[in-house]
């Protein structure tokens, strides 16, 4: 299906950034926005999108 899109792609880089972003201020305890709280929760849950599956994988993996 060939048409423009309603609305404007998505920011990869700025999502990737935001993630990591909240992953860091919860990482080091800081206190989260809501918005910031979601993207926590949709990573460590596994129901974020595709850059949110691979930072946590990333994420994981500095761990062990």
């Amino acid at each position: 299906m060939k048409g423009k899109l309603k609305s404007a792609p998505p920011d990869a880089a700025g999502m990737r950034r935001r993630v990591e972003e909240a992953l860091l201020k919860e990482a080091l305890g800081l206190e989260l926005t809501g918005r910031e709280r979601r993207i926590v929760q949709w990573v460590r849950n596994g129901n974020g999108c595709v850059a949110c599956a691979m930072i946590s994988r990333e994420i994981a993996g500095r761990r062990t």
